[in-house]
């Protein structure tokens, strides 16, 4: 590859220092790994219920069953969801807001409203419940895991990403997208 006497030196090293690069990228791409802020943690308790599922969960790459807007409509209707959209003060343009009226508890519906208002697996969404003043911080933290954090609501914290999700966690649960298994953490 290298039997030109006359590339330059720098040339021939910074097509060696580019393709250790790739080598690296490529390498580094196919292992799995767990967050950084995913501490290995033992469930406590494995919720059990009764099929809580509005809208199947989406396996694989084939899209079956209603469209995202028929999706907002079920779930809206269903928990008397408001999305708002994102969060004021948000300086990674991650965060996004929504409320709603119902006793459901916000694990319950949670694969439901991944499948339904996550456009990337980098938001982060609160659920804000207004009959329970509870917040749910929901965010992937593996594949195909969501974790919802329900803490307790603080008035007014939806209004500024410097105080969402500041209330005292009650409850943490996994939600395992591709089963709807839904633990108990803490």
């Amino acid at each position: 590859m290298f039997r030109n006497k006359t590339m330059k030196p720098a040339l021939k090293y910074g097509i060696i220092a580019a393709a250790w690069i790739v080598y690296l990228i490529i390498g580094l791409s196919g292992k799995e790994s767990e967050p950084a802020n995913a501490a290995p943690v033992q469930p406590e308790a494995t919720v059990k219920t009764e099929s809580t599922a509005i809208i199947p969960p989406t396996q694989g790459t084939q899209s079956t069953g209603p469209s995202k807007t028929e999706q907002k409509q079920v779930l809206q209707d269903k928990v008397a969801l408001a999305w708002k959209g994102n969060v004021n003060e948000d300086v990674t343009g991650n965060w996004r807001y929504s409320e709603y009226t119902s006793a459901d508890s916000q694990e319950t519906f949670a694969a439901d409203y991944y499948n339904t208002f996550f456009e990337s697996d980098t938001e982060i969404h609160a659920v804000i419940n207004r009959t329970n003043n509870t917040t749910a911080r929901l965010q992937m933290i593996g594949d195909r895991i969501l974790e919802v954090d329900i803490l307790k609501y603080i008035e007014g914290e939806e209004q500024s990403a410097k105080s969402l999700f500041e209330g005292e966690v009650i409850k943490k649960y996994w939600v395992y997208l591709d089963t709807g298994e839904i633990k108990e953490i803490q």
